[in-house]
């Protein structure tokens, strides 16, 4: 097994930042003045409305900052993963393993439309 030096530092900062940045959010909604509906839907309803503002044109500092949460919890794997399995056939599995991580946090965060609900 080897070891590449620079890619524990980049994932050691990736953490360091995922830890700060989900600090941040959680302070964020703690603090935000929203409706009781919103606040009992949650953290995760919270953190969906600030990525979409992104997307939506509407670019404020607490979408950049769940962006840029949001692709360290995918980055995170991938290169803490690497970083010990380097030059291996292993490099494989890691690769495959953060596959199935992303679509498993895409599919937390952004679940389908629910099927259930009747249209008039």
């Amino acid at each position: 097994m080897q070891v590449s030096l620079s890619l524990i530092t980049v994932s050691g900062l990736l953490i360091a930042a995922c830890l700060y940045l989900t600090w941040v959010l959680r302070q964020n909604y703690v603090r935000s003045l929203t409706s009781v509906e919103e606040k009992s839907a949650g953290i995760v309803f919270f953190y969906r409305n600030a990525i979409r503002g992104l997307f939506e044109g509407q670019p404020q500092r607490l979408s950049v900052l769940a962006a840029l949460h949001y692709a360290t919890l995918h980055l995170i794997p991938l290169f803490t993963g690497l970083s010990f399995y380097l030059k291996t056939d292993a490099n494989f599995l890691i690769v495959i393993g953060s596959i199935v991580w992303s679509m498993q946090l895409f599919q937390r965060l952004f679940p389908g439309e629910d099927s259930t609900e009747e249209e008039p």
